[in-house]
């Protein structure tokens, strides 16, 4: 969340909450800009590890999308190819590489 939310976003702490068992401290989000398609931001912050838990994200035409994280593995251990595109295992598919 560094970096980004307190230059975009207004947030308060809005108190605790239990969600699928565990202790979550509440952050609301809200947008600085009115020309945003958010509404608010609704996170939810487990007090044990200090990860995102969850939350829920409101736009202004009504729609609203609930997320759950299940698992976090933080740092794993990724080959170097991870990222790599490979043509050939997608044949018949345009690459247009815009470097």
């Amino acid at each position: 969340l560094t970096n980004f939310y307190d230059k975009e976003y207004n947030y308060a702490y809005k108190g605790e909450r239990k969600e699928a068992g565990k202790s979550c401290d509440v952050v609301e989000l809200t947008p600085k800009t009115a020309t945003q398609k958010t509404q608010k931001i609704e996170l939810l912050v487990d007090k044990s590890t200090n990860m995102i838990a969850g939350g829920t994200y409101w736009e202004k035409n009504g729609n609203k999308y609930q997320y759950s994280i299940s698992n976090f593995q933080a740092n794993p251990a990724l080959a170097d190819n991870y990222f790599t595109w490979n043509a050939k295992e997608h044949a018949g598919v345009e690459t247009v590489d815009l470097r």
